[in-house]
């Protein structure tokens, strides 16, 4: 059985990739065909990049095909069940004193095949990984179908 829980690290660092080469490019074009100047910039622009999203590199990502406001309901039944003292910031995103923090949003694959609603978990502190494997396990039993 697959938990098919994900990090973002990969896309963080496509993302810097593709910023660093567009900046380098553009860099490059506007001076004039320097090729040092657009590997300077590109560099620049990468670790930029990747330095802004490393609080993002350990977010756990999954999509559960339920719908947002359901999804909200679900959560927030965990978070109590587990006894875990909660604030609710903004429509879909619970912060868990300072430690974690849930983001709820809706997700739609690229064709338009599956719709559902993905749940972030983003560890505000080194500490966290037991918390995000504990919650990890209650939302799939949440989530999990429930069968006759």
């Amino acid at each position: 059985m697959t938990n098919n829980w994900r990090t973002r690290e990969n896309d963080m660092f496509i993302l810097s990739i593709a910023l660093g080469v567009f900046a380098g490019g553009l860099a490059y074009w506007l001076f004039r065909f320097h090729l040092f100047l657009g590997i300077v910039v590109f560099l620049f622009v990468f670790f930029f990049v990747y330095d802004r999203t490393r609080p993002y590199h350990k977010t756990m990502m999954k999509v559960f095909p339920a719908s947002l406001i359901d999804s909200r309901q679900v959560v927030k039944n965990v978070l109590e069940a587990k006894g875990l003292p909660y604030k609710i910031h903004a429509k879909g995103r619970f912060v868990i004193e300072d430690e974690l923090e849930i983001q709820i949003g809706k997700f739609r694959s690229r064709y338009g095949e599956m719709e559902g609603t993905a749940i972030s978990l983003t560890p505000k502190t080194s500490d966290s990984q037991q918390l995000i494997f504990s919650l990890r396990q209650k939302l799939d039993e949440a989530f999990r179908p429930r069968g006759l």
